[in-house]
């Protein structure tokens, strides 16, 4: 047994235990019961200071009012796998106390991959806007090329738990280790997009964390599944108008407040502006661009079947494909396209976007995809498909939108797009130019990266890490 000096030394550092984690979710029986424990076991000063804190956010009181509350609603076998989840990242939570890792500044971002994508070159940025604050990056998934990293790198600390991240057992242990070295951060924030693992870390933070979430395109299931995080989310973000508005239609409908919805905030795309006096049009052959990953979405072999259209009427059209692998165009059609692959230099894309007039985007569906923006901000005149947010940017006179739907009638409005543009230079031109005016006054990385900021660091002051944590 301890002596009667010591159990009063540890007893006064549970009260100032007690003082400083007052906001941090834990309670006084879950600290009356360390103590008490710490009072029956000869604990040396470590050792209690772990008991301490595995036991203040009190995981067994928790688990079971998650269950009462499923029971409560008549989802009794829900509230039982709530239980187990939220057991398992209690086991993840008390494993973390052995870490003695440290974030200087305590920003945690959460990304699927770092694939070649629009979305992922917005994450790149996103993250390049705080590296100043050293931030941690996770990919959660293995990913295929993995052609962003290198941009990562130089901005944070990239860590890729792809195989930890992975299956039901395993990824809630590791979200609760996670979920506990980030707490020991006093002004932490989470950030996460399109990552399952940051939704599977919000209900095991501290209530002091900051989590924000960010989504490229409005998908209904996932947004009804992601109100049980609603209130847990200090932010959420989303690229348009359309999807805002959606968000909070949805809101509404599931009785949610007012401040709630609030939370929703629309930070639209970043980009570098490129230069308008790169194109001739009056060449006789215009270059047509498509930029975009190999996708079933994209439906690339669209842009296949137009540039053979395009050939049986004589066009005088080059089709580049960045990005797609040929198999993804129909076999004859591939002999009228020129497949460039991926391209990750930015120096190249922006000599390929100089040297293109039109881009082609022929998606089944998209939030608001980074490329138009790229190209519009580079005097490329965009025709695309009508998906996402693009109707709130294209208005016909700085690019144009064809009917989404019947694919045979997408072929033939874009190709009647083509040949009227093709005859009609001084329209392209003028387009071109109204292109890149929208795109100056509304698509600026200066604006994009302050957005940003101020998503993640309201209300927060940097770098501390709470008492009691590891170095």
């Amino acid at each position: 047994m301890a002596s009667a000096p010591d159990r009063a030394v540890l007893h006064d550092q549970l009260k100032i235990l007690a003082g400083e984690q007052k906001n941090r979710g834990q309670t006084a029986r879950s600290l009356a019961t360390a103590a008490a424990l710490v009072a029956r076991f000869p604990f040396s000063g470590a050792g209690y200071w772990a008991m301490a804190r595995a036991l203040t956010p009190q995981p067994a009181l928790r688990g079971w009012r998650r269950l009462r509350s499923g029971i409560a609603r008549g989802g009794a076998l829900k509230g039982l796998k709530r239980l187990l989840r939220f057991g398992l990242g209690s086991v993840g939570r008390a494993l973390s106390l052995f870490s003695r890792q440290r974030n200087p500044g305590g920003v945690f971002f959460f990304f699927r991959t770092a694939d070649f994508g629009g979305a992922e070159r917005v994450h790149a940025q996103i993250v390049q806007g705080a590296q100043d604050l050293q931030p941690w990056v996770y990919f959660t998934e293995r990913g295929n090329e993995n052609g962003f990293l290198g941009e990562y790198r130089g901005a944070g600390r990239v860590i890729r738990p792809w195989r930890l991240a992975g299956g039901r057992i395993l990824s809630r242990l590791y979200a609760g280790y996670l979920a506990g070295l980030i707490s020991r951060h006093r002004h932490a924030v989470v950030f996460g997009s399109h990552c399952s693992l940051a939704y599977a870390l919000v209900p095991l933070l501290s209530p002091h964390v900051r989590c924000v979430d960010l989504r490229h395109a409005f998908d209904a299931a996932h947004e009804e599944w992601a109100l049980q995080f609603v209130p847990r989310l200090n932010a959420r973000v989303v690229i348009s108008l359309e999807h805002n508005r959606l968000r909070k239609e949805l809101y509404r409908a599931q009785g949610l407040s007012g401040e709630l919805a609030a939370r929703s905030v629309v930070i639209e795309n970043g980009i570098s502006m490129g230069r308008r006096d790169t194109h001739d049009f009056h060449a006789p052959t215009l270059e047509v661009v498509f930029v975009g990953r190999a996708a079933p979405e994209k439906r690339v072999y669209l842009v296949g079947r137009i540039a053979t259209e395009c050939r049986k009427r004589a066009l005088n059209l080059r089709f580049t494909l960045v990005g797609p692998i040929p198999e993804w165009v129909e076999p004859e059609d591939r002999a009228h396209c020129e497949f460039r692959g991926v391209v990750l230099d930015p120096t190249v894309m922006r000599r390929i976007y100089e040297q293109s007039h039109l881009l082609l985007l022929t998606s089944s569906s998209e939030g608001m995809p980074l490329v138009v923006q790229e190209a519009m901000a580079h005097a490329v005149v965009p025709i695309s498909t009508r998906c996402g947010a693009l109707h709130e940017h294209l208005d016909g006179t700085n690019g144009c939108i064809v009917e989404n739907g019947d694919e045979a009638r997408i072929v033939r409005e874009v190709v009647g797009i083509l040949e009227r543009l093709l005859a009609q230079r001084e329209e392209l031109a003028a387009m071109s130019l109204r292109a890149w005016e929208y795109a100056q006054a509304r698509f600026t990385a200066p604006g994009f990266a302050a957005a940003y900021r101020q998503v993640l660091l309201a209300d927060s002051a940097r770098g501390a890490v709470s008492p009691g944590g590891r170095d």
